[in-house]
């Protein structure tokens, strides 16, 4: 089941957040600047607080009450400047994250297509996200899922740069069409 989070949602929100941060990005272990950059970005308070924006949306995946993976949407958000082009505006696709051991199922294009459905029916024109360029098979799914790579941009934790892919989908108007 896909649904909008609430703030009872934060704790697990949380410690699902840092495993999949720690198992994403940091194989080889954890040294002080992610430690902290996990417990800041990823705790509670901040989650909870992030939930009550009235410019963010957050789409849990549960089943039988086990959070198994979420959507976290920026519905108004100016992104880095697309190449030789103006900043992006849209929907900010900030954080999509499904555990590990249901990754490769389905769920991540499932929370992903109701995450622009969300942003359309706000009346978000597009969507945009950025991905470390380490993590080849974030890169990939997103290309699988129609979105272009327009740049790069880069994400900073404790004065260390680490690169990311800028990507861009335009958001489609529903429309509704009658033949005869």
């Amino acid at each position: 089941m896909i649904r909008l989070a609430t703030p009872l949602d934060a704790e697990r929100l949380s410690l699902l957040a840092s495993h999949v941060f720690l198992d994403t990005y940091v194989p080889q272990g954890v040294n002080r600047a992610i430690a902290s950059e996990v417990q800041q970005r990823f705790a509670v308070p901040v989650l909870a607080a992030r939930l009550q924006d009235p410019g963010v949306r957050v789409l849990v995946a549960e089943t039988e009450g086990w959070l198994e993976g979420f959507a976290d949407l920026t519905l108004q958000a100016t992104g880095p400047s697309a190449s030789a082009g103006p900043a992006l505006q849209g929907a900010e696709l900030f954080r999509l994250y499904v555990h590990p051991r249901r990754q490769c199922q389905g769920l991540g294009a499932r929370l992903l297509k109701a995450a622009e459905d969300l942003a359309r029916g706000q009346g978000a024109a597009c969507s945009w996200l950025s991905a470390w360029e380490g993590n080849g098979r974030a890169l990939a799914f997103y290309a699988r899922q129609g979105y272009q790579d327009v740049g790069e941009t880069d994400y900073r934790i404790d004065g260390v740069s680490y690169r990311n892919r800028v990507f861009h989908k335009a958001l489609h108007a529903w429309t509704t069409s009658t033949t005869s």
